[in-house]
């Protein structure tokens, strides 16, 4: 089970829109989760992320590893996003099928 202590939910669409625009490190373990969204971009970010993609049920439906600036990625099965620092996908044994929970911090 892979674990992301840190993962933020957007709150608003300003929050949406900007995503992870201006952040210059994602640390390990954080992620910051688009909801709703089916599509991200990377145009004026200054590094590569992981982009998953989840449906409905909270179901890995796509991943998009180390998307690099001046890119998109997309999927029409997914209706939240979860944006990670490159690599965190593959060191968190993340893969298509898998279910993600969420539980609120104490």
């Amino acid at each position: 089970m892979a674990i992301l202590p840190q993962v933020r939910k957007t709150q608003s669409l300003f929050e949406r829109i900007k995503g992870l625009l201006g952040c210059k490190k994602i640390s390990e373990g954080e992620g910051l989760l688009i909801d709703p969204c089916n599509s991200v971009h990377t145009f004026f970010m200054k590094m590569d992320i992981d982009v998953v993609f989840l449906n409905r049920e909270n179901i890995i439906v796509k991943i998009k590893s180390n998307l690099k600036p001046r890119r998109m990625a997309m999927s029409w099965k997914a209706v939240t996003v979860l944006e990670l620092g490159a690599g965190q996908v593959a060191r968190s044994g993340l893969k298509l099928g898998d279910f993600l929970g969420w539980e609120k911090a104490a």
